[in-house]
């Protein structure tokens, strides 16, 4: 299974993220704001091939630095959990 990446912004508001090609992050994101209390934006709107339906937007720009590492550590238990489910 191959890694998460994310980008390294230099400015705006976002940084994007991208999973396993297995993961679909719209599928999951539902559960992911029920269950663990994040949200984030699907990229998939963002590819106008069809394709990113693997990857996510998350703001950096509104929540505190407390809010986000509790935000990333729940959003990695949710990811891990996905990953589990898709073998």
């Amino acid at each position: 299974m191959r890694a998460s990446k994310w980008s390294n912004p230099v400015g705006g508001m976002f940084i994007f993220g991208w999973l396993n090609e297995k993961i679909n992050t719209k599928k999951m994101l539902v559960d992911v704001i029920e269950r663990y209390g994040v949200a984030y934006v699907p990229g998939a709107s963002f590819f106008v091939d069809g394709t990113g339906w693997n990857t996510m937007r998350l703001n950096f720009s509104f929540p505190t630095e407390e809010q986000i590492l509790a935000g990333v550590e729940r959003l990695s238990k949710a990811i891990k959990e996905e990953a589990k489910n898709i073998r």
